[in-house]
């Protein structure tokens, strides 16, 4: 065929070699061993699982090459290029067939099937996303175990159409695979006890390092109450069995879960069993005061450990300015600070602002206090009693309705707080001065602030006051106002 005036001649590919032809055909050996293999070495054990057996599993094993063969017939340099060319379940036992073989040095174990080999592991974590994701309501009703792995992930995963029902299910996978897992997330879910009882913990954590554990907006047959103190008598006893269980947990996310105060005391029996936990979230829970009482102990604890927490989002809980002075109070004086508070959506009044600006002076360097009902007196406070050297980098500051004090305890910040970067102090009732105020601060002082977030006051217009835009990190504006000056919005928090 004629190619067409002025086109590039397209490329041919190179013509495959005698030993490329020979490493696919082994490859699609494994590969269909693998996907009709429903035991066997490798996985999170050393032998087959019980329940499951090789009935039904596809064709018969002589007709195709096993893992244990091919590891032991060719030499390293042709095990990883042929490590290349298979599918995650393919790669799993040849790798554990080439384990049996020798032992390997630290850097050939983790080499084997080079680079794809985290991508594998990751895979696995997105198949239990997966198959979770099934259970949303309203459309499942049954057991978790029973979930099945999208055909798409099992296509990727087995790289066959012919995989079996046992194989297929999240509990076969996460028996045999559940110690390459690394999150699992669950949102709104409707389980029974069993399902937390039997699949989180007997079929997942016994053999795996799960360091992000995701719980949002579950729903228990006995709510919550009834599954922390289950799970608490199953971690227990999983703790006495296995050095496994939740010692590489290092994120646990429990927002939204209807907890209350008294099940608070349930969970932190739960928390000290978990060594390596940096960052917990139980936001959305009405744990109220006396919730927040329960925690401090553990909180003090925690930011006191080997592996501190430091990382704790306690936002929507009804949480009042006595339960959370206490707890800054702990805070304020904890050997490791915390890195992240967020207290967001607490109606906690101005008479919290005294012991907010006591932590700020603890080496904090993000916090969230949005829309925590500061008002002026509270941000005349922050401003009054701000220490002289603040750690923050980060500060969200929004819907507090401060009005012009606000503009003041930021100026006060940018002085006292040399790493700052961003501050979102949008809806805050700014009147149209606060510009200038903020604006003459910046003259003395910009150090690393790149964002001012002032939008949402509707007081405020660039177009009033340009000069607010002579300030600029990497070329853009440090102050981010709106565009237009709006007049149907009250001028003060009157009603």
């Amino acid at each position: 065929m004629l190619e067409a005036a002025g086109a590039p001649a397209a490329t041919a590919p190179p013509p495959p070699t005698l030993l490329s032809l020979c490493l696919d055909a082994v490859a699609a050996s494994l590969t269909s061993h693998s996907a009709g293999l429903t035991g066997g070495p490798g996985g999170c054990s050393n032998v087959g699982l019980v329940g499951f057996s090789d009935e039904g599993g596809g064709e018969d094993e002589d007709e195709h090459l096993s893992p244990e063969q091919v590891a032991e017939a060719l030499p390293w340099e042709l095990l990883h290029q042929l490590a290349a060319r298979l599918p995650p379940v393919a790669l799993e036992s040849l790798h554990h067939a080439a384990q049996a073989r020798c032992c390997f040095s630290a850097d050939t174990n983790a080499g084997l099937g080079g680079p794809d080999g985290n991508k594998h592991g990751m895979k696995r974590s997105r198949c239990l996303d997966a198959a979770a994701e099934s259970a949303l309501l309203p459309s499942f009703c049954g057991s978790i175990n029973e979930l099945t792995i999208p055909a798409k992930i099992r296509s990727f995963i087995y790289n066959s159409e012919g995989v079996s029902l046992q194989q297929s299910r999240l509990s076969y996978q996460c028996s045999k695979f559940g110690c390459y897992a690394r999150s699992l997330r669950l949102q709104s879910v409707l389980c029974s006890p069993e399902t937390y009882g039997s699949f989180v913990f007997q079929d997942l954590f016994q053999h795996c390092k799960v360091e992000k554990l995701t719980f949002i907006r579950i729903i228990s047959e006995n709510e919550i109450s009834g599954w922390l103190s289950t799970i608490d008598k199953t971690s227990t006893y999983l703790a006495l069995e296995s050095d496994i269980s939740m010692q590489s947990l290092s994120v646990l996310n429990l927002r939204g879960n209807n907890l209350q105060k008294g099940d608070i005391e349930d969970l932190c029996k739960i928390l000290v069993k978990i060594p390596k936990l940096r960052e917990l979230d139980i936001s959305g829970n009405p744990i109220m005061d006396d919730g927040i009482r329960s925690l401090i102990p553990f909180i003090s604890w925690a930011t006191e450990k080997e592996n501190p927490l430091l990382r704790l989002r306690l936002e929507n809980c009804d949480l009042s300015s006595i339960g959370v002075s206490k707890l800054l109070e702990c805070l304020t004086s904890a050997k490791q600070p915390l890195d992240m508070l967020s207290l967001a959506d607490n109606p906690l009044g101005s008479s919290v602002a005294g012991a907010l600006a006591k932590f700020l002076g603890s080496h904090v360097r993000d916090i969230n206090f949005e829309d925590i009902g500061l008002g002026t007196l509270g941000f005349q406070t922050l401003e009054e009693a701000l220490p002289m050297n603040v750690a923050l980098t980060h500060i969200n500051i929004s819907k507090n309705r401060g009005g012009i004090k606000t503009a003041y305890f930021i100026s006060r910040l940018i002085l006292q707080a040399p790493n700052l970067v961003s501050v979102n102090a949008a809806a805050n009732l700014l009147p149209p001065e606060s510009l200038e105020v903020i604006c003459n601060t910046l003259k003395q002082r910009t150090c690393n602030l790149e964002r001012v977030d002032l939008t949402g006051n509707m007081h405020l217009s660039g177009a009033n006051f340009p000069a607010f835009l002579e300030f600029k990190k990497h070329g853009k504006p440090i102050l981010v106002v709106p565009s237009h000056l709006s007049t149907s919005v009250p001028y003060d928090d009157d009603p």
